[in-house]
Order: C-alpha cells, then sequence, then structure tokens
C-alpha cells in the first residue's frame, strides 16, 4: 500500500513538472503587439478603401511588380500610382513609445479641372494612426495647420518631415517631426 502511494506521488510530481514545462508564459501587457504591421508595406495592404483606391488582390500585385511602386520597408517609405493621374505616397512617423503614425498623399488632377484640359493638380494630405485593429485620421490633431489642396505635400523618405510647396515648387513652410508630434517651421 506504502509502495501504492509512493508511486502515485511520484507520478503525480512528474506529470506536474511536464505540464509546468509545456505551460506558456502569459504575456506581458507592455509586450509589443505581433499582429500590428511593421513595416510599410503591411500598412499599405490594410489601409481602408477611401484612402486607396486599390482592391487588396491589385496591392499585393503592386507591391511585386517590376516597376510602378518604391518600396523602402527600412525607412518607411512607398511610393506608388494608384492610376496614370494619380500618385501616392505612405510614409512612416515613429512616435517616442515605437508606434508610427502613418503619413500618406494622394496627388491627382483637380476636381475643378474639365477632361482633356491642362490643369492643376491637388494634393490631399492624411495623418492616420493604426491600433492594430482599426486606423483613425487624425491629421487636424498632428499638423499645426489646415491642409490646403492647392499646395503640394512632399514626405520625408525617412519620416523626418513635411515640406509643403506651392504649385510653382516653390518652398511655402515644412512641418518638422520631432518627439512625436510636428511642429510648423516657416
Amino acid at each position: 500500500m506504502k509502495r501504492a502511494i509512493i508511486l502515485l506521488f511520484a507520478l503525480f510530481l512528474c506529470g506536474s513538472s511536464l505540464a509546468a514545462q509545456n505551460k506558456k508564459p502569459a504575456p506581458s501587457k507592455n509586450a509589443p503587439q505581433t499582429n500590428k504591421p511593421l513595416m510599410v508595406s503591411d500598412y499599405f495592404l490594410l489601409l481602408p478603401k477611401p484612402y486607396i483606391n486599390l482592391t487588396p488582390q491589385a496591392r499585393k500585385l503592386l507591391l511585386n511588380a517590376p516597376s510602378g511602386v518604391t518600396i523602402d520597408n527600412q525607412d518607411g517609405y512607398l511610393n506608388f500610382n494608384e492610376s496614370p493621374t494619380s500618385q501616392s505616397v505612405i510614409v512612416l512617423f515613429k512616435k517616442p513609445d515605437g508606434s508610427n503614425l502613418i503619413g500618406l498623399t494622394r496627388t491627382k488632377a483637380s476636381a475643378a479641372k474639365k477632361s482633356g484640359e491642362d490643369g492643376d493638380e491637388e494634393c490631399e494630405l492624411y495623418v492616420l494612426s493604426y491600433d492594430g485593429k482599426q486606423f483613425v485620421e487624425v491629421t487636424k490633431e498632428t499638423i499645426p495647420m489646415a491642409v490646403n489642396k492647392k499646395y503640394y505635400y512632399d514626405l520625408s523618405r525617412k519620416g523626418t518631415f513635411v515640406r509643403v510647396e506651392n504649385g510653382d515648387g516653390d518652398l511655402v513652410y515644412s512641418f518638422i517631426w520631432d518627439n512625436g508630434k510636428f511642429t510648423l517651421k516657416r
């Protein structure tokens, strides 16, 4: 009887030890979420339709195309043509906590332009945050001046500033990205 109890106790200890080895530790609240996109190409695939007018399949094809797109995942830069008359740029602006703000510009022929006429282009600027589930537009909260579609917004390739130019290509002002916020530089 003693042997049976000792044997059962030994089996219990071995089983508990094996179960403890196979148990995964609970994730830390401070651990980075692995489902968040890390590269600019990940954000490109996830951005919703109002910001990019390409289907998910077209986006995947574009990422693998030999031309028509410039991808720099290391610096967080992606430049592509949505159509023959529309060019878009996505740039990641690194925040102090390691997360990103996503800058997006779309330059296209002005909506006021009549078909077949030469005319002005207009540029849309969006700044978005992503929480792992959805994108939230934060342009008005982060850009220190109202966006003017008559200006051209040149996002720096390394996510350090936004150069704002008039229709002639002259510098009007810049938004400098520093310590998690944009500041105006005239």
